[in-house]
């Protein structure tokens, strides 16, 4: 309920660069990132219509897991990255669609494997330094609507409780 508290929790989960600074971060406001224009396959140019921002807490009670759902509309695409500050290596975030088993696409949250998933892609990290981010769908890749969605993280077992933000854009598209 304390904002200011909430500011600093936020910046213990999020490098204050990659934090909007409507929540005490240095990066773009929340407003400044919807009105960026980013280039996709469909369309020349697009906006994003809206965000999808999601706060995930693993717990050890609920299976070291937490998921949330949301839609998208026939003329709704969206791109997905996932930023941690764990405690712990390796966790798993799965995208698919509701009621369904097979995944559309599964990556593995892991600090400084040179593969452009860490902060400093290649830096050597220290438990000190652990942000980590991930695009779980490309930009040239999209998720299109219509449907029903899933996006879920799974720590390895016996991992204490951690935090992931989701940050999906979302963007109206032409149906040809």
């Amino acid at each position: 309920a304390n904002p200011a508290k909430g500011n600093q929790r936020l910046l213990e989960l999020v490098s204050e660069e990659e934090l909007s600074s409507d929540y005490g971060g240095s990066g773009p406001s929340v407003a400044e990132m919807v009105a960026q224009e980013v280039e996709v396959s469909d369309v020349a140019v697009a906006t994003p219509t809206r965000q999808i921002v999601e706060l995930l807490t693993t717990h050890r009670r609920h299976g070291n897991m937490a998921s949330f759902d949301f839609e998208l509309k026939a003329d709704e695409m969206a791109s997905f990255t996932v930023y941690t500050n764990a405690k712990t290596d390796g966790a798993n975030v799965v995208l698919g669609r509701c009621n369904e088993k097979v995944p559309l696409t599964t990556i593995r949250m892991t600090r400084g494997d040179g593969s452009g998933g860490s902060k400093e892609a290649g830096k050597k990290h220290n438990d000190n330094d652990r942000h980590c981010f991930k695009e779980l769908t490309e930009e040239s890749q999209p998720l299109r609507g219509p449907g029903q969605y899933q996006i879920s993280v799974t720590l390895p077992p016996g991992s204490p409780h951690d935090h992931f933000v989701v940050l999906g854009n979302v963007y109206k598209y032409n149906q040809s």
